[in-house]
């Protein structure tokens, strides 16, 4: 086959695969599966570089160095043009977003975006839609396989050159070797499944099957081709058209739109359609319209100018706009693939900088803008927040940490003392510093059972969720053997989380309530805060600049006073409502009261203590 030969065809894909993307990360009702739009971009990308490698092993002329060098020239600039602009207009506008963006920007660079993503989000959860980069999960995917995939060719090289045969073989087998391991994370880790590129290989390798099977094309009718490409199309189509967030991807269903994009490569078909200049040029500007469409959506998200069907048409103008500025200018300049190396490490250097030596409360010209950026972003690795927590020492983080190794099963009562529990997920370790000043020089000792992302209650099943193993050894082992010195056990939790229902909500305090009460113990449960649908420095400062008020935000608000007003009438005298209390959002030099979209900064907590403190003296305990 001739690869330099233009294939329209693959014009005509990629423009289906970025406007399929584009429409569904616009929220186009028709479009509710065109996130498979990133997994036709796969295909042909594996399509077009075992092509590019087989081709050139063929021939002897297969260069790693050039092959390389050719891709950094093909995907860096256009990235770091997108990156750059960017970050001024972050930097100037939505400041709080500034750093967040700096070092998201900074892994997807060097192509490890992917790794952070799977870390912090999965790709269809809500949050997700403010990461202004999440889209260069696949940038990374695809340039992990490029510094591997050329490398596994070139180790079967001999094999090609001397059977082809048993090349299709060993090619074969892993292909089904990534798809087999794509399908067992994707039952029990979907999201490891959705980011890592040893289980996204077998689709790129699906569009080398393409390539290395296309001299048996000859073999095939004309006619019989044509058919065998309508009904591949009809596939391609009818999946994007029925699909949506809600199927676990990918899965086995991937396999669909993989073939059926991969039939369409293998079978070249050329029709009128493919010739037509606007796709043709869609095809062309296909790379810098995936990397423009979706930080636009997102500055759009913060602005809340994305809910009207004419905002949204008219983004995806601007979208194409900065496609076109991208491609003329930056895809096509020669300038740039001569200096490219230069200009690579300058923007390299300066994002290792600005990450590693620049104080970040230094970057803004006042105390109060740098505070909120500060905590908007650095607060949670920060000293003040290990300590507010107890991180490491009494807060269990089951991400980080193995509950067989925990302090739970070691923590003693102390006998000669009064003891009370603080009992919750994050949002009660947000309050340990607090209750430890109250406690502080009381007959009281406090014991802290805390763990992030799960209510407190006996779990039946667990799973293997860690947290939930936490809660269950509390409520069976560690509370019956420790009851009889155990005067009050205070519950924290951001309920509104857990509740299925409200009915499931109700049960779930009861059942709460019944068990501490079969043991004679007094309960009192802090709550409900308020939660907010972005951060809280960010919303800050979009209302406070801007003026803008967030439609998902109010809706949030009005199911968080909801809940707590059913906690209120459910539990009387023993629910503290955090909501009537008055607090200070912001401190005079920018300090926030929450520091993400929920959980109080120690300056936040502190607020609470008074009241906490007479609810504690109302409930018995007595406190110097």
């Amino acid at each position: 086959m001739d690869n330099k030969q233009f294939r329209f065809d693959l014009s005509f894909l990629r423009a289906f695969s970025v406007l399929v993307v584009l429409f569904y990360h616009y929220n186009f009702f028709l479009f509710s599966g065109g996130f498979v739009g990133v997994d036709v971009f796969f295909v042909i990308s594996g399509y077009l570089m075992t092509s590019i490698i087989l081709s050139g092993i063929q021939s002897n002329t297969f260069n790693l160095i050039t092959f390389y060098k050719k891709r950094i020239i093909r995907i860096i600039p256009a990235l770091l043009f997108m990156l750059i602009f960017f970050l001024i207009i972050l930097y100037f506008f939505i400041p709080t977003q500034f750093i967040i963006y700096l070092k998201s920007a900074y892994s997807s660079c060097l192509f490890f975006s992917n790794f952070i993503f799977y870390l912090n989000s999965g790709y269809f959860d809500y949050y997700s839609q403010f990461n202004f980069l999440l889209h260069t999960w696949s940038l990374s995917v695809e340039w992990q396989l490029y510094m591997v995939y050329p490398l596994l060719l070139l180790l079967l090289k001999k094999i090609y050159l001397r059977n082809i045969e048993i090349f299709k073989i060993i090619y074969i087998f892993l292909i089904a070797l990534s798809f087999l391991l794509m399908n067992i994370y994707s039952r029990s880790n979907p999201s490891y499944a959705f980011y890592m590129f040893y289980l996204r290989a077998w689709e790129m390798m699906f569009g080398g099957l393409a390539f290395i099977y296309s001299y048996n094309l000859i073999k095939i009718n004309n006619n019989i081709k044509k058919y065998i490409f309508i009904i591949s199309l009809v596939i391609l189509f009818g999946f994007v058209l029925i699909a949506n967030r809600t199927l676990t991807w990918p899965s086995y269903l991937t396999l669909v739109p993989v073939f059926a994009v991969s039939i369409i490569i293998f079978i070249n078909v050329d029709i009128k359609l493919f010739h037509n200049k606007i796709i043709t040029y869609l095809g062309n500007i296909s790379y810098s319209l995936y990397l423009w469409h979706w930080p636009i959506y997102v500055l759009s998200a913060y602005f809340s100018l994305n809910i009207n069907i004419l905002n949204r048409i008219f983004l995806i103008l601007i979208s194409l706009l900065f496609a076109i500025i991208s491609y003329h200018f930056i895809e096509k300049t020669k300038f740039i693939k001569v200096k490219f190396v230069l200009f690579i490490s300058i923007v390299f250097s300066l994002f290792t900088i600005i990450l590693t030596e620049i104080d970040i409360r230094t970057i803004y010209p006042t105390r109060y803008k740098s505070n909120l950026v500060y905590y908007a972003t650095n607060y949670p690795l920060s000293t003040q927040c290990k300590a507010q927590y107890s991180y490491n020492n009494h807060h269990f983080q089951p991400k980080k940490q193995n509950f067989l190794d925990f302090y739970l099963n070691k923590v003693e009562v102390d006998t000669s003392k009064k003891n009370v529990i603080l009992l919750g997920d994050s949002h009660a370790g947000m309050f340990i510093k607090t209750f430890k000043n109250i406690f502080k020089n009381s007959d009281y000792n406090l014991i802290q059972i805390t763990t992030n992302g799960a209510y407190p209650m006996i779990y039946p099943n667990p799973g293997k969720e860690q947290e939930k193993f936490f809660f269950n050894y509390f409520f069976k082992e560690f509370f019956p053997k420790n009851s009889n010195h155990i005067d009050l056990v205070i519950i924290s939790s951001s309920y509104i989380y857990y509740a299925v229902s409200n009915e499931d909500l109700l049960e779930k305090i009861d059942n709460t309530e019944s068990y501490f009460k079969q043991f004679n113990v007094k309960t009192l449960f802090l709550g409900q805060n308020m939660i907010y649908d972005i951060d809280f420095p960010t919303k800050y400062y979009l209302k406070n600049c801007y003026s803008i008020t967030r439609k998902q935000d109010e809706i949030l608000k009005e199911n968080v006073l909801k809940i707590n007003t059913l906690l209120k009438d459910k539990l009387n005298d023993k629910y503290l409502d955090l909501l009537k209390l008055p607090i200070k959002e912001v401190s005079n030099v920018g300090i926030p009261y929450v520091h993400d979209t929920g959980h109080f900064t120690f300056y936040g907590a502190e607020q609470y203590a008074p009241y906490i403190k007479n609810k504690l003296i109302e409930c018995g305990v007595s406190l110097k």
